[in-house]
This record gives structure tokens, sequence and C-alpha cells, in this order.
């Protein structure tokens, strides 16, 4: 949260899983996700 203090505490908790298991991308609308240049956003 100290690299995305924009995010949400659950915005931040979803990244977090999704970067610890690997993911190459996560679906979502929410578009602060976008910020995440480790994590590519999906729009469902």
């Amino acid at each position: 949260m100290d690299l995305y203090p924009s995010l949400s505490a659950r915005d931040a908790l979803h990244a977090a899983v999704a970067l610890h298991s690997e993911a190459a991308a996560i679906s979502s609308y929410d578009r602060d996700f976008d910020q995440l240049a480790e994590l590519r956003r999906i729009e469902p």
C-alpha cells in the first residue's frame, strides 16, 4: 500500500492475492488497478 496509496485496502488485497498467485491479469471494471504495472486489468 506504500507504493500505491490511492488503492483502497480491498483493492490492495485483491492485487496482492493476484500477484502472489502469479496471475497475469485481473478481471475488474475498477480502473484503480490500471496503476499497477505488474498486473494487467481486463474488463469482464
